[in-house]
């Protein structure tokens, strides 16, 4: 504590004891992701970004970015974009039993008849990922309602 005395001026100067001021720490978010932005209006911006190894896309206000990247509390809180997908059912994609039943009608019995017919094995698994695409559909027509 500091301690202030002129004796000559006691109007002016007096003894004080001042409070030692300490500043709170204040903190800042360095932490900033590489975003893409896809569309942009006057004050929004839809971007897309890494996080973590999983894509997303959301909405963030524009000026928020800067060189193109954006604070991690900001992407915190974008507005997200695009079907929640996070509840979609299991969905198994390609049953054991179905495969060999669509490898079997394109004629694909052996393992000389895999090699030598490539393209009938993989319409054979496109087909059945066919059922799995159905099922995508109703799931993200079933958000849209």
């Amino acid at each position: 504590m500091a301690k202030d005395t002129i004796p000559n001026n006691p109007g002016i100067y007096s003894t004080i004891d001042e409070p030692e001021l300490k500043p709170e720490p204040v903190k800042v978010d360095l932490r900033s992701a590489r975003v893409v932005i896809v569309s942009k209006n006057i004050e929004t911006a839809l971007v897309s970004w890494d996080d973590d190894g999983k894509m997303r896309r959301g909405y963030v206000p524009l000026k928020s970015i800067v060189e193109g990247m954006v604070k991690e509390s900001i992407l915190e809180m974008a507005i997200p974009f695009g079907v929640d997908w996070s509840d979609f059912p299991e969905l198994p994609v390609l049953e054991k039993d179905d495969l060999i039943e669509q490898l079997h009608r394109r004629g694909i019995w052996s393992v000389q008849d895999m090699r030598s017919n490539v393209q009938e094995v993989q319409a054979a698994i496109i087909s059945i990922a066919g059922i799995a695409l159905v099922k995508i559909l109703e799931y993200a027509n079933s958000k849209e309602a």
